[in-house]
């Protein structure tokens, strides 16, 4: 679909041709929406007087525009953005955040903006589960000298510059190596030539993954997270977090983990001794709850209780796929004899013969729509499409 790929592309444009094609061709009643600025344009985009009859809108909260973010940035100074998002959730059925820090950095900008009625009805959509976009990633091969990992952005809001230069102060004692998997390249410049630093690039992220897994520990100094999954990625690995004691890292590890920090000199303390006692690993013990299976048989269950059409939603998504076209369905039910899908009610039967026809049909009904949902996904002709790839702010 030619959606713009760009965030300050993303929050203004809503192409309606487009929007209204798809909805002639599918009979959608959920989108997933990643772009959460638009959440209202999708929820009152249909022409009906009927609010049971709009179709459910999830906004999936991925980033959020906050005041933590440097104001040398490319997304603070965009102030429509911050406004827009709050506006964008107000009057959507479910909005949804992958952790805890990620809400409270949107209500904190609510707060600013609304009054505390309309706060309250925001607060009533918000959904908080821990994401999880991960699965386990196995090791075949660690690397001997004791391997760093730097996998995250080299932007400000990442103090990437304190993180390099804590390596610097460990290299003057401890031996070690840094591998840089950023694709930052306009700050590369600034690190590459440090003797302890290597530069890699991937096209595949099964390559970048079999990288990953041979390192041990990963550091990062960031100030602004909605999620982090180059984290969740080392966790899953089993490998050492050293991270803020902040924004979403005590919700990533473990409770009581150990290797988180308040200060530079708890960090540069932590670092060394793992160096000097040479420790590599952390067997992470709640480390399921970052599976991305996990976060969707969440998601499932979050889908499974919309009233869509005057029934209950009942069909599992696929942890996979939540594009679904089977718009057949709806088509096969309204074009059965007395069968109204959608609550109306029909004239009086005339005869014996054509209730107990009737009768039949509602069997049969029952059958498809209640007994054998997990055969057909779309008993209720369920449309999903996925407006826009996720902008990987939280990386």
């Amino acid at each position: 679909m030619p959606f713009p790929r760009g965030k300050k592309h993303q929050v203004i444009h809503f192409n309606t041709n487009i929007i209204r094609e798809i909805f002639k061709k599918y009979a959608i009643d959920i989108v997933w929406n990643n772009v959460v600025e638009r959440g209202h344009h999708f929820k009152y985009f249909q022409d009906t007087l009927l609010e049971k009859s709009r179709m459910k809108v999830f906004n999936y909260h991925h980033y959020v525009i906050h005041r933590s973010l440097e104001h040398l940035t490319s997304y603070l100074p965009c102030k429509h953005i911050m406004l827009d998002q709050i506006i964008g959730s107000m009057t959507v059925d479910i909005n949804y955040f992958h952790t805890q820090h990620c809400y409270n950095m949107l209500m904190e900008e609510a707060e600013d903006i609304l009054n505390k009625k309309q706060l309250q009805l925001l607060k009533d959509t918000c959904k908080v589960e821990i994401g999880g976009y991960c699965n386990r990633i196995e090791t075949d091969e660690k690397y001997h000298m004791y391997t760093f990992i730097y996998n995250h952005r080299l932007d400000g809001y990442k103090n990437w510059k304190n993180t390099f230069e804590m390596f610097d102060r460990l290299y003057e004692k401890y031996t070690f190596k840094v591998i840089v998997t950023a694709g930052d390249k306009g700050n590369l410049g600034a690190i590459e030539n440090k003797p302890y630093v290597e530069i890699k690039s991937f096209s595949l992220h099964s390559d970048y993954l079999k990288e990953l897994s041979k390192c041990h520990a990963n550091v990062i100094n960031s100030r602004h997270e909605t999620f982090c999954i180059s984290v969740a990625e080392s966790i899953m690995n089993d490998q050492l977090v050293i991270a803020p004691n902040k924004v979403t890292f005590p919700e990533l590890v473990d409770k009581n983990y150990p290797y988180l920090f308040n200060n530079e000199e708890e960090q540069y303390e932590i670092i060394a001794k793992l160096l000097q006692d040479n420790i590599r690993e952390y067997k992470y013990k709640e480390s399921n709850k970052l599976l991305l299976e996990t976060h969707a048989t969440k998601i499932d269950k979050l889908f499974s209780s919309f009233e869509i059409n005057s029934f209950t939603f009942f069909t599992h998504v696929p942890l996979l796929s939540f594009k679904l076209t089977l718009d057949f369905w709806l088509i096969i039910l309204i074009s059965l004899p007395n069968c109204n899908p959608f609550g109306a009610k029909k004239p009086p039967l005339k005869s014996e013969k054509e209730e107990k026809n009737n009768e039949e049909i509602n069997n049969i009904l029952k059958i498809l729509l209640v007994e054998i949902p997990a055969a057909f996904i779309a008993v209720t002709s369920l449309s999903l499409i996925h407006i826009s790839e996720p902008t990987r702010l939280g990386m």
